[in-house]
C-alpha cells in the first residue's frame, strides 16, 4: 500500500528561507556548535521518544516496508555535522518526508505556526473553545524559537487576508441537467464565515435546479466545522455520524484529552486487527449529529439530490466529510480513493524545547465503518472514475443517464 503525502510546497520554502537566512533562525555562531549539537541531540532524542510513545503510526509504516529503525540512526548520525537551526529544521522535515509525512507527520513552519496562533491562542480565536486549553499554552510558550512569530489577530486584518490567501468557491450552472456545480477548494477555518451563505446564494440564484455538486477533489481540508455548518447544516434533517479512534495511552493523552472517557481495546470483541498491530490499547466512541437543534431556522431545499466528487487529495477535514457522506448516504461520492486520515482530532503539537521548533502529528487512529484503518485506506467513492476520466465528468454522465 502506498503511502499519501501532503503537499509540501510552504514548507520546504520556508526551510529554504531559513536556510538563506532570510528568517531570523536563531543566529548562534559557529563557536556555539558543540553546545548547538547537545542541544539538539537532546531535542532529537526527545522526539523520537515521542514518537515511540505516542505517534500510533511507526508500527503500521514498519509493517509496511519502511525501516525506521535506519532512519533514526542516519539522522542521528546527521547531527553532528548540524550547528545552527536551519540544519536542525532542514533534517527534520526530510527525515518526515522519508516518514512520508503521514497522518499529519509534519514541521511546522512560520506560515502555519501564524494560522494555528489566529485560530487556538489569540483572544479572539474562533476554535479555541472546542479544543485542549494546551494548545494556547504551546503556542505562547516563551521557549518558542524567535521565528514563529505571534501576529496581530484581528477579525478585519484576518478577513482581508484570507480574501488573497483562499480562492472563492466557483459556481457552474449546467442548463441540460439541472445541476448547480460548486468548486470547494479548502475547509479553513479562516473562512467558515466568509462562505456561510455559498450553498444558499447559489440556489437562491439557481432555484430550479434538482442536482447540486460539491467538487472537493483538490480540497486537502482544514476545519470540520466548514462543512458541518456550511454544506450540511442547510439542508436540514438530521444525520448520526459514528466512528472509533484509537490510541496508545501516554503522556499526551493526560495532557490532552485528560478528560476523554476513553476504554480499554482489551474488553472489545470485534477490535481491529490493525489496532493491534500498531499497539493501541486505548479507544473512543465518537458520535456527531448534525445539524445541531436549532441551528437551521429555514432549511434549503432538501429534495435536491445532492453529490459529491472526491479524489487522492481529499485529506483530514475534508476526508472527514467525505467518510460522513459515505456513512450517511448525504452524498453520492464520485470519483477516486481519498487519501484520509479524517477521523480524529486537530495533530498533536510536540514543542523540541532547546531548539524551539514545533512538530505536529496525528494522535489517533480513526476506523472505518467497514474496519479499515482511515489514514491508510481512506474512503472509496460510491462510483468509481475509470482511468482518465474526470469526476465531475463521470458525475454529469450519471445525471443525464438518470442514476
Amino acid at each position: 500500500m502506498r503511502f499519501f503525502r501532503q503537499k509540501q510546497t510552504i514548507a520546504r520554502l520556508a526551510v529554504f528561507l531559513w536556510i538563506c537566512g532570510a528568517l531570523p533562525f536563531g543566529g548562534h555562531s559557529v563557536s556555539e556548535t558543540d553546545k548547538g549539537r547537545a542541544r539538539f541531540q537532546a531535542d532529537f532524542d526527545l522526539l523520537w521518544e515521542e514518537l515511540t510513545e505516542s505517534y500510533p503510526y511507526l508500527p503500521y509504516l514498519r509493517e509496511q516496508g519502511t525501516d525506521t529503525d535506519s532512519i533514526y540512526e542516519r539522522y542521528s548520525a546527521e547531527l553532528a555535522s548540524v550547528d545552527r537551526e536551519a540544519g536542525f529544521a532542514d533534517m527534520l522535515q526530510r527525515m518526515f518526508s522519508e516518514l512520508g509525512n503521514f497522518a499529519h507527520l509534519k514541521l511546522v513552519t512560520p506560515e502555519l505556526y501564524r494560522d494555528y496562533y489566529c485560530i487556538y491562542a489569540a483572544d479572539s480565536g474562533s476554535a479555541a473553545e472546542h479544543s485542549p486549553g494546551v494548545f494556547k499554552s504551546i503556542l505562547r510558550d516563551p521557549r518558542l524559537w524567535a521565528g514563529y512569530k505571534a501576529p496581530e489577530c484581528p477579525e478585519t486584518e484576518r478577513d482581508v487576508a484570507t480574501q488573497s490567501r483562499y480562492p472563492k468557491t466557483a459556481v457552474h450552472y449546467y442548463d441540460d441537467c439541472k445541476a448547480l456545480y460548486l468548486q470547494l477548494p479548502s475547509f479553513a477555518q479562516e473562512i467558515v464565515d466568509r462562505d456561510r451563505s455559498v450553498v444558499g446564494d447559489a440556489l437562491k440564484k439557481y432555484p430550479e435546479a434538482e442536482h447540486i455538486i460539491f467538487d472537493i477533489t483538490g480540497n486537502s481540508g482544514g476545519s470540520d466545522y466548514y462543512w458541518m455548518e456550511n454544506l450540511v447544516a442547510p439542508f436540514g434533517g438530521r444525520y448520526e455520524f459514528n466512528f472509533r479512534n484509537f490510541f496508545r495511552e501516554s503522556d499526551i493523552y493526560h495532557e490532552y484529552y485528560s478528560d476523554l472517557e476513553a476504554q480499554v481495546v482489551s474488553g472489545l470483541e470485534d477490535a481491529p486487527a490493525w489496532a493491534e498491530l500498531m499497539g493501541l490499547d486505548r479507544y473512543y466512541e465518537s458520535t456527531l449529529v448534525l445539524p445541531e437543534e436549532g441551528s437551521v431556522p429555514s432549511p434549503l431545499n432538501g429534495k435536491i439530490r445532492r453529490w459529491v466528487l472526491i479524489g487522492s487529495r481529499v485529506y483530514s477535514a475534508s476526508e472527514k466529510f467525505a467518510c460522513f457522506c459515505k456513512a450517511t448516504g448525504w452524498a453520492t461520492l464520485v470519483g477516486k480513493r481519498t487519501s484520509g486520515d479524517g477521523l480524529g482530532a486537530t495533530p498533536v503539537l510536540i514543542l523540541l524545547p532547546d531548539s524551539g521548533l514545533l512538530v505536529r502529528f496525528s494522535y489517533f487512529a480513526g476506523e472505518n465503518p467497514d474496519g479499515s484503518l482511515n489514514a491508510a485506506a481512506g474512503t472509496q467513492p460510491d462510483v468509481i472514475c475509470v482511468k482518465y476520466t474526470l469526476p465531475l465528468t463521470r458525475c454529469l454522465e450519471l445525471i443525464r443517464q438518470g442514476f
